[in-house]
């Protein structure tokens, strides 16, 4: 009789469940549909500057998808290393959380607030990596602020 593999090799099965179940979870936290990253630096509301995940890979987003936070659809926004995004209109919808920069090395992106342009993120705005030296950016017009 043919036993499984890890009751073979000693591996108690709770063990294989654990690991299962912690595996499955952390695939929840990779790239959802309607996540968007930027592609180039340029102007916030140029589509083109913007990739959507559609599920199973990254695209260039279309004058469908719109920009991030043009549609109530946005998940999270990553602003790629290198590149800078000048907020130039106000988008009309939250997004849910933002990262500029890396979350894996040491390099960041930048976010340029244009004057009266305002970005609602309903959950983190994270800049850079906290485990390695890196960080993102932030410009705001004068006058600008943030609220919580």
């Amino acid at each position: 009789m043919k036993r499984f593999l890890p009751i073979a090799i000693g591996i108690p099965a709770r063990h294989v469940l654990t690991f299962l179940i912690l595996f499955c979870s952390l695939q929840s936290f990779e790239q959802a549909t309607g996540d968007y990253r930027s592609q180039t630096s340029g102007n916030w509301n140029t589509v083109a500057n913007w990739q959507r995940f559609n599920g199973a890979t990254w695209v260039t987003a279309t004058v469908a998808n719109g920009y991030p936070g043009q549609n109530t659809s946005t998940a999270n926004v990553t602003i790629l290393n290198g590149n800078s995004m000048t907020l130039n209109v106000s988008p009309a919808n939250p997004i849910v959380s933002l990262q500029m920069g890396s979350t894996t090395s040491a390099t960041n992106g930048t976010l340029v607030f244009n004057t009266g342009t305002i970005l609602k993120v309903n959950g983190a705005v994270t800049m850079g990596n906290s485990g390695v030296l890196s960080s993102g950016t932030i410009n705001m017009a004068a006058g600008g602020n943030t609220a919580g």
